[in-house]
């Protein structure tokens, strides 16, 4: 499956382009009066989302932060580093608080031989399920871990490697905030004890190849300077596809 026509048009909707006009070069700047809402999926709104992709900078904000943004992209141009360096400059003049995150978002290629060694889960493993998401988090009272896990297990996208019947290493499949029907990102977590055996390798893949197999395109996304989830991601089949910014107030 080609996924580059549904990856284009998933991050095409992020910065309010139709997808043909993503990746077009140069500087473009759309105001949106949903930044001011959290989208579905995230727990805070995003009053800008830019994408750097194929020398274009698209940038999605709030009205209210078209000043900030447009003042920073004078002397910043297509440059990412840039525009994220004037607009932390621009906010901050301008006494806007809040939280800048950078990252990257790739495109799924696929190819080579299944790594193996992950198998899809199902509802009977919500007793394995819980017991690794309290290792992982700490939490072991809250209701919601088993209910979304029984969301992610109905989509078909959630795989895991198990140890004996400890549930050492799984992906889940968050809610997506555009074309659901088209696209699923996929989320990895391994308990500390099993990291550095390969099994992230092994169930990301496996969730990789079916989403590509029920006609989605697999999205990926990671925060900047997490390399382990970029080895990760390449190593399953991903290439780097554009860099993303986001400012939350």
């Amino acid at each position: 499956m080609d996924c580059g026509p549904l990856t284009r048009a998933y991050w095409a909707q992020w910065v309010d382009l139709a997808p043909e006009e993503l990746g077009s070069p140069g500087v473009v700047v759309r105001l949106s009066q949903r930044r001011a809402a959290p989208l579905p999926g995230y727990p805070r709104a995003m009053q800008v989302y830019a994408l750097c992709v194929g020398g274009q900078l698209a940038v999605s904000c709030a009205p209210s932060f078209e000043g900030a943004v447009r003042a920073a992209l004078r002397g910043a141009g297509t440059d990412m580093d840039a525009f994220a360096q004037a607009l932390a400059a621009r906010t901050r003049e301008a006494g806007m608080a809040g939280e800048m995150r950078r990252g990257h978002n790739f495109l799924y290629v696929g190819g080579g031989e299944p790594i193996g060694g992950a198998r899809a889960l199902a509802a009977a493993d919500s007793p394995a399920y819980r017991a690794f998401y309290w290792e992982l988090h700490g939490i072991s009272e809250a209701d919601w871990p088993l209910a979304y896990f029984a969301q992610c297990v109905e989509k078909g996208f959630s795989f895991g490697v198990f140890e004996g019947r400890r549930l050492a290493c799984a992906t889940d499949a968050p809610d997506m905030p555009h074309m659901a029907e088209c696209v699923a990102e996929i989320g990895i977590n391994t308990l500390p004890s099993f990291r550095g055996r390969g099994y992230a390798s092994a169930a990301s893949d496996a969730a990789a190849r079916a989403i590509a197999s029920s006609g989605r395109a697999p999205i990926w996304s990671c925060g900047q300077g997490n390399e382990a989830s970029i080895r990760l991601a390449l190593r399953v089949g991903f290439t780097p596809y554009a860099r993303y910014l986001t400012f939350m107030a």
